[in-house]
C-alpha cells in the first residue's frame, strides 16, 4: 500500500523508484570569450587544457620541403623580417 504523503523529489529520483543517476545528464553550455578568458587566468586545468596543445603544435617549429636553394631564399626572408623561432614561442 503506497501512502499519498510520502515525499517525492523528480530531479533526484527520490520517492519514484528509481536510482539518483537516472535524472543525471550531461549539456553543452557554450562559453562566451570573457568567460573563457577569466576561466583561463583563474583555473590552472584550464590553463594547461589550452596552452599545452598551443605549445605542442609550436614546438617543432618547422621543417621545410623545398630544394636547399629554395630554403636558403626563405630563411633569407624571415632573416630580412626578424621573424624567429622566439616569436613563435620557441627557444631560438
Amino acid at each position: 500500500m503506497r501512502f499519498l504523503d510520502s515525499i517525492v523529489n523528480i530531479l533526484t529520483g527520490q520517492g519514484l523508484g528509481k536510482g539518483k543517476s537516472q535524472g543525471s545528464t550531461y549539456a553543452f553550455t557554450p562559453m562566451d570569450p570573457m568567460e573563457l578568458d577569466a576561466a583561463h587566468c583563474g583555473s590552472w586545468l584550464a590553463r594547461k587544457v589550452i596552452d599545452i596543445p598551443a605549445m605542442d603544435m609550436c614546438r617543432e617549429w618547422r621543417d621545410w620541403q623545398a630544394e636547399n636553394d629554395e630554403i636558403e631564399k626563405i630563411e633569407a626572408e624571415e632573416k630580412a623580417a626578424e621573424c624567429s623561432r622566439q616569436g613563435a614561442g620557441g627557444q631560438d
